[in-house]
């Protein structure tokens, strides 16, 4: 046993639902290693057992050679005692850990693999819009609790077939511990409904894409909520779902199948071809091309927001429809994305010329990402599906805040040791459908992340749902509040971005925000 080593590893991060412990499986079987790996509240955990060289070379692999969408914050490594029984690597049930740091994974775009088997006529997922495997798929939208294993998501209720248990259990499988994994047998189906009836299975789908091709609007529920679509070539039914929307001129995204398509209706740049088909495929604002689309996708504007296809779903439709497609959320304007096949029915069944649905439970809805390109970084303008929550580095350890945010185009952010965890978008808290999904974003976020604030900060207007709701919780649990001035927040989140530099003269010009004297004002010079 002299050469014989034993290390304990934790690994903090995105390393669940990232297809991290299959890879730190076949790391170990590369160099021959025993122990064990893993989930445990929001981190992994594992140890590896042989010879000293070959625990050095795995430590090396391990963060280097992680999948893509894995971000590893931190790697605590402790030398233990050896087993001299144990001979196998194997992957062990997941462990309830209380006070660790959590991250909490996000929703992956369908990766080339799977799209590959979706199109492949003999392959037995063939046209089956629930693909997926350990490198994509819905990750935040279907958790409940961490750690992340199939039975603390909205997939528990779908039991898996032989074939695909078979997958989930075998180690060269790209679908080893695929938590979502699914096929045509065991996962989750869509329905469609029109006037005409209803079908399930691929007939829904040829049906819906049919739909489309004739210049209908259909709602397509996805991963993070259910879409208004219909072509973007065709001004009818674009004016169709401003109708519906009560949105007479704000521009509509377009998804298209590919990054040519994408080049036809935008200047697209390599920074901007990256950024469309990076794993969070989030909407890309580009310079807008004439006479691609229908003039009335985006009226007056010189810009045109643009998605690749994240979902299966949404492959085959284009596939179909060979067109670009309008796509936008079916809420109304600042109301929360709907997420629930019964709000669907009641809010868009009567307008809309049919609904494509599945029923898979969405828990965590979200909106797409918009994002855009500038001076040579990217700038995200919304936080959606693919981004959120996004976790931030904070330059120093704090105790738990909840911040509430502000009164429109609200998000929460929950903050603890070294981290802020910002939510996905939610809308704007006048409504009440987003103040009520203000509130189970608060206890749901709060639970994933293990995380009791201990303070809450909120805007310092009185009248805005979120302070009153901050004012609330205060007088029930006696701890403290902060309220903060609407212009200092905003300040002080362009400072933040920016630690080195240690004084600022912020113009903070947003329009309206409550000021110093009680009264609203358009916007300060801060000096600080």
């Amino acid at each position: 046993m002299r050469n014989i080593k034993r290390l304990r590893i934790e690994v903090s991060g995105i390393v669940q639902g990232v297809g991290f412990r299959p890879h730190v499986h076949r790391l170990a079987a590369r160099w021959r290693l025993a122990g064990w790996a893993r989930n445990s509240g929001g981190a992994l955990e594992l140890e590896v057992q042989g010879a000293a060289e070959s625990c050095v070379s795995f430590l090396e692999d391990l963060v280097k050679q992680a999948p893509a969408p894995a971000h590893v914050h931190r790697l605590g490594v402790t030398e233990i005692r050896a087993d001299g029984q144990e001979e196998a690597f194997t992957i062990i049930d997941s462990r309830m850990a209380s006070k660790q740091s959590r991250f909490i994974p996000v929703d992956i775009g369908i990766c080339d693999a799977c799209r590959r088997e979706l199109l492949d006529g003999r392959d037995r997922r063939h046209h089956y819009p629930f693909t997926n495997c350990c490198a994509c798929g819905p990750r935040y939208t279907i958790i409940e609790r961490l750690p992340y294993d199939r039975e603390r998501t909205s997939m528990r209720s779908f039991h898996l077939c032989l074939d695909c248990d078979f997958e989930y259990a075998n180690e060269v499988d790209r679908r080893f511990h695929a938590e979502p994994n699914a096929c045509p047998e065991c996962g989750p189906q869509y329905t469609y409904v029109d006037r005409h009836g209803s079908m399930t299975g691929k007939a829904a789908v040829a049906a819906a894409a049919k739909s489309l091709v004739e210049g209908k609007v259909i709602g397509v529920k996805g991963i993070g909520g259910i879409h208004l679509t219909c072509l973007a070539t065709d001004p009818r039914p674009v004016d169709k779902i401003r109708r519906l929307k009560d949105r007479p001129a704000k521009p509509l995204a377009v998804m298209v199948s590919d990054e040519k398509e994408a080049a036809r209706l935008g200047r697209l740049s390599e920074a901007e071809a990256d950024l469309l088909r990076g794993p969070e495929r989030p909407i890309v604002l580009l310079g807008r091309r004439a006479g691609a689309l229908a003039d009335n996708v985006c009226p007056g504007v010189d810009t045109v927001g643009v998605l690749l296809p994240y979902a299966p779903i949404h492959v085959l439709l284009l596939n179909e429809a060979r067109a670009p497609l309008v796509m936008t959320s079916a809420n109304r304007g600042g109301a929360p994305i709907i997420i629930d096949n019964e709000a669907a029915a009641t809010k868009i069944k009567g307008n809309a010329d049919g609904l494509l649905l599945h029923d898979r439970r969405i828990v965590n809805g979200c909106d797409d990402s918009v994002v855009r390109h500038r001076s040579g970084r990217s700038i995200t303008m919304r936080l959606g599906r693919g981004k959120a929550p996004a976790a931030l580095r904070l330059p120093g350890d704090y105790r738990p805040i909840l911040a509430c945010g502000s009164d429109l185009k609200s998000t929460i952010c929950v903050a603890a040791g070294g981290w802020a965890h910002v939510s996905q978008y939610l809308g704007d808290l006048s409504d009440p459908d987003c103040l009520g999904r203000f509130r189970e974003t608060v206890d749901r976020l709060g639970r994933l992340l293990n995380i009791v604030p201990e303070l809450v900060a909120c805007d310092a207007h009185p009248d805005y749902a979120g302070t009153r709701w901050a004012r609330r919780w205060n007088r029930r649990s006696g701890l403290p509040l902060t309220q903060v001035w609407h212009h200092h927040a905003h300040a002080s989140g362009v400072a933040g971005e920016f630690p080195a530099i240690k004084n600022w003269l912020v113009f903070t010009w947003d329009g309206v925000g409550l000021g110093e004297d009680g009264t609203l004002w358009g916007g300060e010079a801060l000096l600080g």
